[in-house]
């Protein structure tokens, strides 16, 4: 099965048991990145070994979240690393490597732009190029190209009027076309 949980496996949701890791904020003030390898690898010897209650193993985990902290107000920014998307680039891509290296398939959430909870589907990001490249998408690339992230999970939000999970530049153009992933999308 998979398990969702940034700051830990959340076994049985919703009311099963959980695990708990430092977030992933915590992680970005170390600026260490053979300390988010190991978390990484730590995390896949958790969900190798199970939940000792009921001795399930996890082979893929819906996380880490790869957004930027791009405003107080999202409802996510526990799960998100840091504002600075080379510190994130680095970490991040440590940290997926890591996991990735014990066989658990990791879930990038949410490509991208997922900066509100409620009506999550309802508002458009709207930037230019190299403000998406240099800003918004530079975590990611460091899950897919660094890390070798297996999956990931689009957010429910739009690229200016579409929706991420259907905009042919996001997900062939960048995501296949440049950063050659051709894991799981899940939408």
């Amino acid at each position: 099965p998979n398990a969702d949980g940034p700051a830990g496996f959340i076994y049985g949701a919703p009311s099963g048991t959980y695990s708990f890791w430092c977030c992933d904020t915590v992680l970005a003030s170390t600026y260490n990145t053979d300390l988010a390898y190991e978390k990484g690898r730590a995390m896949g010897n958790e969900a190798l070994w199970g939940n000792g209650s009921n001795n399930s193993r996890i082979g893929g985990w819906y996380a880490p979240a790869v957004n930027i902290h791009r405003s107080p107000f999202s409802g996510r920014n526990f799960e998100y690393l840091s504002e600075d998307s080379v510190l994130y680039y680095e970490l991040i891509g440590s940290q997926v490597a890591g996991t990735e290296s014990k066989g658990v398939t990791v879930s990038i959430k949410h490509f991208f732009a997922n900066d509100q909870e409620q009506n999550r589907g309802t508002y458009g990001v709207f930037a230019n190029e190299q403000a998406l490249r240099e800003i918004y998408l530079r975590p990611f690339e460091g899950a897919f190209v660094k890390g070798g992230a297996t999956t990931t999970m689009t957010s429910n939000a739009r690229a200016g009027f579409r929706y991420v999970g259907e905009t042919d530049g996001l997900i062939n153009g960048i995501l296949h076309g440049e950063w050659d992933f051709y894991g799981v999308i899940i939408t």
